[in-house]
């Protein structure tokens, strides 16, 4: 394999000791499928001044370095370069100190009295994988984030006491306060998993808002939490009323019209019966009472075969004719104006 196709590593080297640093050289220069190109300082100052300069893949550092040492190397390192891998290279055993860098954000640790080329090559190539992929984690967790931060639904993290960890901007909306505020209250309302209920409230126009509540189990900075989710389901709710009265409609028609069908043979088979009662037996009043009563029944039967909604636009504001009025004396259809201004919950029927 030829030394342009090899994949090119740039290590900045922060070490003191001329002899450490030529016997890291040599250890990295054998690779088989990397070529690394080694720049050495021997101050950490030195080397944190060319940083703006030059562009490494990851430093390796020793922590003991005539301008640093122990914690403030590390503290210096970690604190002017977060996006670099770095290792750390010590001749010091002290475990504690060890379990801080890499809490701290340090890659690995190599001890100097340890080392052997092929350590050092994977402490390496692992520095840089996990600091990868460390990467797109981060990256992955910012756009989750950022979904969360812009969701139209509300998005509220609990703890097991039910007191407020997180609140997004449309759960700011929904409780009309900042997430800061919402932040260590107590949400108040029940909180059952793995079931939808619904919570009441009032929107920016104080008007009723109705909100679908799920919650779920998660994980919240490693304690166990939960996820509430709020949604505004208001117009749904709306659509769901107008849906159900327009199927209570068809089904009024129907049953209008298979009654004035039953009805109106009778009633006609009557007024047959009645003509020729006056055509052999001549008229009288009670008759013509009859007769009266007779037309009346006959053009109720009439309109409730022709029962109907009168259309208008929006559906809110149509027009349903009155059954109740039309059996008034003048047999008028009264059509009354019905709106739906609020949906009520099935509590409070």
């Amino acid at each position: 394999m030829s030394v342009n196709s090899l994949k090119q590593i740039h290590v900045l080297l922060v070490e003191d000791n001329p002899a450490d640093e030529k016997l890291f050289r040599l250890m990295l220069k054998n690779s088989r499928f990397y070529q690394f190109t080694i720049t050495a300082f021997d101050t950490l100052k030195s080397a944190l001044d060319t940083m703006a300069e030059e562009n490494y893949d990851i430093i390796v550092s020793d922590l003991t370095l005539p301008d640093s040492i122990g914690w403030e190397t590390i503290r210096d390192l970690i604190r002017t370069q977060t996006d670099i891998p770095i290792v750390l290279l010590t001749g010091i055993e002290d475990e504690q100190l060890e379990i801080r860098a890499i809490q701290s954000g340090i890659e690995s640790y190599l001890n100097k009295k340890n080392l052997n080329a092929e350590l050092v090559f994977k402490t390496i190539l692992h520095a840089l994988e996990r600091h990868r992929l460390k990467g797109l984690w981060k990256k992955s967790e910012l756009q989750f984030q950022k979904i969360i931060q812009q969701s139209g639904d509300g998005v509220l993290v609990l703890d097991k006491q039910g007191t407020i960890l997180y609140a997004n901007p449309t759960a700011e909306k929904f409780f009309h306060t900042s997430a800061e505020k919402l932040t260590g209250e107590i949400l108040g309302i029940p909180v059952t998993t793995n079931n939808l209920s619904e919570l009441s409230l009032l929107d920016d126009e104080q008007k009723e808002m109705n909100v679908e509540i799920q919650v779920t189990h998660i994980e919240w900075e490693k304690q166990p939490a939960f996820l509430v989710t709020l949604r505004d389901v208001t117009h749904r709710k709306e659509i769901e009323a107008i849906t159900k009265e327009k199927d209570l409609l068809e089904k009024i028609r129907f049953l209008s019209g298979a009654i004035a069908h039953e009805f109106a043979q009778p009633l006609q088979i009557i007024g047959h019966a009645l003509e020729l009662y006056v055509m052999e037996n001549g008229s009288s009043e009670r008759l013509n009472v009859c007769k009266i009563n007779l037309q009346r029944t006959t053009k109720l039967v009439r309109q409730l075969q022709n029962i109907n909604t009168v259309e208008t636009k929006p559906y809110l504001n149509s027009e349903i004719l009155d059954l109740e009025a039309s059996s008034k004396e003048k047999a008028d259809l009264a059509v009354p104006e019905k709106k739906i201004n609020k949906w009520v919950t099935p509590e409070s029927k």
